[in-house]
């Protein structure tokens, strides 16, 4: 299997781009339920939103143990 020979260090950043995919997914399904639209308009707030909780998310989620192999 490919990921029994990827280094455990590249798995972890793999995990953590993953995880910052799927919130940017989840957040804009949110304003998209929210607006009750497809594409909704994020005016700039989506971006700004989706980086400053990602920045405050991860070391959360480092030091909670959640990308610990």
């Amino acid at each position: 299997m490919v990921l029994d020979k990827i280094p455990r260090a590249y798995k972890k950043l793999i995990l953590v781009f993953m995880d910052t995919g799927i919130f940017a997914l989840a957040i804009w399904a949110a304003f998209a339920l929210r607006t009750n639209t497809a594409t909704p308009d994020f005016n700039n707030t989506y971006l700004n939103l989706l980086l400053i909780v990602s920045i405050v998310r991860i070391p959360v989620f480092i030091k909670l143990g959640l990308y610990r192999s």
